[in-house]
């Protein structure tokens, strides 16, 4: 979808990993603790900046989630 320009990679990026990432943690802000992404679901919560490598391990993980 981004390759066809119907997305920018920032709303990809949404779907894929923030949105995900709100869902879960607003009624539990626990829900990654003792997970393989706890550490950077942390970060990306308290507003550290994720690195690419990092985005992208977080959105394998929450596919797997789904």
């Amino acid at each position: 979808m981004v390759e066809r320009k119907i997305i920018s990679e920032e709303d990809l990026q949404y779907f894929l990993l923030i949105h995900p990432l709100e869902l879960y943690t607003s009624l539990n802000r626990d829900f990654f603790k003792g997970t393989a992404v706890e550490k950077t679901a942390d970060e990306f919560l308290v507003g550290a900046v994720l690195d690419e490598e990092e985005v992208g391990f977080l959105i394998i993980i929450i596919c797997v989630v789904f």
